[in-house]
């Protein structure tokens, strides 16, 4: 079963897990924050506000204990007043939708990140191994970076956009042009500008 937590009202959320999948889902306007645990203690579930910002840790810092494979988290929050988000996980996938955002960062060291119908003012995504997918929207600045996977992002085709990239090993495709191992190029300083 899941065991339920009422968070403090907050508009930015910075969320770090260890073994447990995490899942930041909105909830209805007006609403307050909520967090859901599936197979986690309740003494690996911690947070804080500091700065304005809620801080969310669980399965963190666990020195040695063995978290069961199928634990998770969802993360209810309103989408009328979430302003920024800061999601990380050492070892489980980030999944994350349905909001309009002036920050979001997503880093995941083995696991994917999967953020579907939201709009980032900034956006950044680092994925050590696995895989980025992003749908929605990126008006402003986005930087996304794997060591081994993929990054796809479905977002509207602006006018005018600028793009840095750099690739070790395999090969980046922008308006179906492919650019292989070992490029480093740069077009255009517009925003958005993607990096």
């Amino acid at each position: 079963g899941w065991t339920e937590y009422a968070l403090s009202a907050a508009d930015r959320f910075d969320v770090e897990t260890g073994l447990c999948e995490l899942v930041v889902k909105a909830g209805e306007p007006g609403s307050e924050p909520v967090l859901r645990v599936q197979n986690i203690q309740e003494n690996w579930v911690r947070w804080r506000t500091d700065e304005g910002w809620l801080e969310i840790d669980l399965c963190t810092d666990l020195h040695g204990a063995q978290v069961p494979k199928n634990a998770k988290a969802e993360l209810i929050l309103p989408p009328d007043s979430t302003r920024a988000l800061k999601l990380q996980s050492e070892m489980a996938s980030i999944q994350a939708g349905g909001f309009t955002l002036e920050k979001l960062e997503a880093d995941a060291e083995l696991g994917s990140i999967v953020i579907t119908d939201t709009t980032a003012q900034s956006a950044s995504f680092s994925a050590e191994m696995g895989d980025v997918t992003f749908t929605g929207d990126l008006p402003g600045y986005t930087e996304a970076d794997t060591e081994m996977g993929g990054i796809e992002l479905n977002i509207p085709r602006p006018q005018q956009y600028g793009w840095q990239i750099e690739t070790e090993m395999g090969s980046v495709t922008i308006d179906g042009q492919e650019f292989g191992s070992g490029t480093r190029q740069k077009k255009g300083s517009r925003t958005p500008l993607f990096d």
